[in-house]
């Protein structure tokens, strides 16, 4: 009895021991598994950080052109409104002097001379200088800049389409209706 007893004592501690072996081969196992999934996120995370960082610089580039964009549209807005203002007025002296412009007022329509890039003159009826403005298109290119407008007369219910023409140099070329 003592002999079974002592053989069930041994087998015991030897199934105890080789449990904890494998407990602690399956404890390194599963931490050098964790361990290499850390890794491969925390790679993940850094390579994220870098694309964060990349975009930011972008974002910011983009919004420089947006501010670029908003001042120069603000430029030439601002231009085309005192245009009309001019026109609507009957200021041509100052309109003259102010843009530098070669025009003729010929039957209540100012026509633009020496206009290489028109087949035809570019012209403006002065009634409609006076109705509202509204933004329709702005269209920078690198040799020139278009500015379009909707007007409307609200008594005739009627639309008319003009077109700002600008040179390289943001200086004021023509308009015309369309």
């Amino acid at each position: 009895m003592k002999r079974s007893m002592i053989l069930a004592g041994i087998a015991m501690t030897i199934s105890v021991l080789s449990a904890c072996t494998n407990e602690q081969v399956d404890v390194k196992a599963l931490t050098a598994d964790y361990e290499s999934k850390i890794e491969a996120k925390n790679n993940e995370i850094t390579k994220l950080h870098e694309e964060l960082s990349v975009i930011k610089v972008e974002l910011e580039q983009e919004k420089a052109k947006v501010e670029n964009v908003s001042v120069q549209l603000q430029h030439f807005d601002h231009k085309a409104r005192r245009i009309m203002n001019l026109i609507a007025e009957n200021n041509f002296d100052e309109f003259k002097n102010e843009f530098h412009v070669d025009f003729e007022v010929i039957d209540e329509l100012v026509s633009f001379v020496n206009i290489s890039e028109y087949l035809s003159v570019p012209s403006l009826p002065i009634e409609i200088a006076e109705f509202p403005m509204y933004m329709a298109f702005y269209n920078p290119q690198p040799e020139f800049t278009e500015v379009g407008y909707f007007l409307y007369d609200n008594e005739l219910e009627r639309k008319y389409d003009i077109h700002f023409h600008f040179d390289k140099d943001r200086k004021f070329k023509f308009v015309t209706t369309n």
